[in-house]
């Protein structure tokens, strides 16, 4: 009996672990995706007098994650600077009808079939790409992902190596924000000083970058700081980097911190140089950026738009919109 009992178990097991046979297209994975909001964003050219023909164009990219700006405002800003035509969508952290516990309901049903069939790593934030048929998970994989596809990631293996890099750092400084926003390591002073430690860096990589620059500059006419983080153009990083600026900018003013001091005057300079870059006038100027709140309801900072607090029972004009459409004319 004992042994047909384990038996039958190692055979549920293996039944169980067994991978599904199912092998969905990109496209069926869009189709199939139930987010809270889909918001399909459309860049509508000038020079082209078949609007109609425009629209109907399915949108390459998909980006999944939370309806905050977080990990996925830098890629959701990074498409729309290449004024690619793609879809936002957006997964709720909702409050529980009873208790003061949280709901995610939408992303846990979702994440359950796409690990089961299309790829078991997929997390917050994932990409998917129609016209190469692929799915990325996991931050910097899909930052990578983007900026080689869409030229965003430099211009040689030294740069490409140069983003590589960029992505760490930033990624680290970013988990400083997250420790402290989320509760982990709640002091804020002790949080900045620590985001210090890597905004010095970055600011001496800009110093680098500028020496460099003007030493390959015979006429001595590239004297300033630039707009890029690598080379002579827009590559990934540029956005991440944006995105945290931003996040401890907000976090500054609250506690009344200057961030920049005089430690930090190439990194401010970039920040402001990189902002007012026309491509990046769209994303800084849409909801995305100016109404979606930083973080998640439960986080302690950003948890409202405008870096306020969230409150249990407030309005969320920013949750649960369906499937919009967002154009711009370009």
């Amino acid at each position: 009996f004992f042994f047909f009992l384990t038996l039958a178990t190692l055979l549920s097991s293996l039944i169980m672990d067994k991978p599904s046979d199912v092998h969905l297209s990109a496209a069926e994975v869009i189709s199939r995706l139930r987010p809270d909001t889909s918001i399909h964003v459309h860049f509508r050219r000038r020079d082209n007098n078949d609007d109609e023909e425009q629209e109907q164009q399915p949108a390459r990219y998909l980006v999944g994650y939370w309806s905050i700006r977080g990990l996925g405002a830098p890629l959701r800003m990074l498409l729309h600077a290449a004024k690619v035509d793609h879809i936002i969508a957006a997964y709720d952290v909702g409050e529980e009808e009873e208790g003061d516990g949280w709901t995610k309901s939408a992303y846990l049903l979702d994440r359950e079939w796409m690990r089961s069939d299309v790829d078991p790593l997929v997390n917050l934030p994932f990409l998917v790409d129609r016209e190469n048929n692929v799915v990325v998970a996991q931050t910097n994989a899909c930052f990578s992902y983007l900026g080689k596809e869409l030229d965003m990631f430099g211009s040689n293996k030294e740069q490409e190596a140069k983003c590589e890099e960029l992505l760490c750092e930033i990624m680290d400084l970013r988990n400083v924000m997250v420790g402290y926003a989320y509760g982990i390591s709640p002091d804020a002073h002790a949080a900045i000083s620590r985001g210090k430690v890597h905004l010095k860096k970055l600011d001496q990589h800009i110093k680098f970058q500028l020496h460099r620059n003007s030493k390959h500059d015979t006429k001595k006419q590239n004297r300033e700081v630039s707009a890029y983080l690598v080379g002579d153009s827009l590559t990934s990083p540029d956005f991440h980097l944006f995105e945290m600026l931003d996040q401890f900018e907000h976090l500054c003013k609250l506690k009344t911190v200057d961030l920049w001091g005089d430690q930090l005057v190439h990194l401010k300079q970039w920040k402001k140089n990189f902002s007012s870059l026309p491509e990046n006038m769209h994303y800084i100027e849409s909801q995305f950026h100016t109404e979606w709140p930083l973080n998640n309801p439960y986080a302690i900072f950003g948890s409202a738009p405008k870096a306020e607090t969230y409150r249990r029972g407030q309005a969320t004009p920013w949750k649960c919109q369906g499937s919009t459409t967002c154009v711009y004319d370009v």
